[in-house]
């Protein structure tokens, strides 16, 4: 027979147990909601970008007197519930889509209309199309268009852009978790700094079958040259390192690709930075 001290002593350990994590999850879910709160009433100065942000947010504790030990371990948190939850991104692209102080040029991408010249217009998506400016431009060159986003913001002024162009581009709000890209469905495809994990194979699978043989995807992002600790970070937001892109499409024949030093058109256009363009056909 068990000794009931035996037991007793058990039956408390594991509540102290569960107890300590229920506590530190509790502890996790108030990190966030604080750094949410704060994000709702930031000025937009400081969401450029998102690293931005969390560099901005760790600056305000460290203000208010939080011990550099707590703010590492919130920061911790709040690092892996914003590339992990959907809230933290739809939050911030909602402060940039409805602020236009220079954080993305309102044209449509440069290389993109390069790379459909003399293309017969088919079915397109748009990636994190935001407020819908290659959207649109694809939809006056002929394509039917699907895009889809994050931000209720971002698609509220897409939609309303749209209607001003006189086309028809149909605007979906979810993140690329939930999106349902199809099989064999999109003749092209458009990743212009587009908020998607790169590195996720399920979901770079989930995008490939979805372009139809023969089909193309156009790339354009920032070229990482981030720390070796922040390139799953980079990644996750959708930003390659060096001839990474020529890995993931590997399957794909490449039709030009480029890491070059240029104007960016989003985030402070105007500014030279390495950039990362790819236009690839699906065999």
């Amino acid at each position: 027979m068990i000794n009931g001290t035996i037991i007793r002593r058990s039956v408390l350990y594991l509540l102290c147990f569960s107890s300590f994590f229920y506590g530190q999850s509790f502890d996790n879910e108030r990190v966030w909601q604080d750094f949410l709160n704060w994000l709702k009433i930031a000025s937009i100065s400081n969401t450029s970008n998102c690293f931005g942000v969390l560099k901005e947010y760790q600056t305000k504790l460290a203000a208010d007197g939080i011990p550099t030990r707590q703010i590492d371990s919130r920061m911790s948190v709040i690092n892996e519930f914003m590339l992990s939850r959907k809230e933290g991104m739809a939050l911030f692209f909602n402060k940039v889509y409805t602020t236009r102080e220079g954080f993305f040029s309102q044209q449509p991408n440069l290389f993109l209309a390069q790379a459909i010249q003399g293309v017969k217009p088919g079915t397109a998506l748009d990636v994190s199309m935001g407020q819908g400016r290659n959207a649109i431009y694809l939809a006056q060159q002929g394509w039917e268009v699907t895009g889809f986003d994050i931000s209720d913001e971002g698609l509220t002024i897409a939609r309303t852009n749209a209607k001003k162009a006189g086309v028809t581009v149909n605007a979906i709000l979810s993140g690329y978790q939930d999106f349902d890209f199809g099989k064999n469905r999109w003749d092209l495809v458009a990743m212009i700094y587009a908020f998607f994990p790169i590195r996720n194979e399920g979901y770079v699978r989930r995008l490939i079958d979805s372009i139809k043989p023969g089909g193309v995807i156009i790339f354009e992002h920032f070229l990482s040259s981030a720390q070796p600790d922040l390139q799953e970070a980079t990644g996750t937001i959708g930003i390659p390192t060096q001839n990474e892109l020529l890995k993931t499409f590997g399957s794909f024949r490449v039709m030009r690709y480029e890491e070059v030093t240029a104007v960016a058109d989003w985030v402070s256009p105007g500014k030279a930075a390495p950039i990362v363009r790819l236009l690839a056909k699906k065999r």
